[in-house]
């Protein structure tokens, strides 16, 4: 029981350190749209940049270059 709480305790600790170690998303939200025509002007012909109902993500790659 020991080592189930101290393996809970060092993940949980961990997160608390450094989230990002624990971030799986390849894509960022940036924005809101009101319409598609909107978030696509919106994405400045950026091929990595994503639009989905109105919002609009970019690759977690690109997004650490900004």
């Amino acid at each position: 029981m020991t080592v189930i709480i101290l393996v809970a305790s060092l993940v949980f600790g961990g997160y608390l350190y450094e989230p990002e170690w624990f971030d799986t998303t390849p894509y960022h939200y940036v924005s809101s749209h009101e319409a598609l025509a909107d978030c696509e002007k919106a994405k400045l012909g950026n091929p990595h940049a994503v639009c989905a109902n109105g919002e609009l993500y970019l690759k977690k790659e690109e997004w650490d270059d900004l």
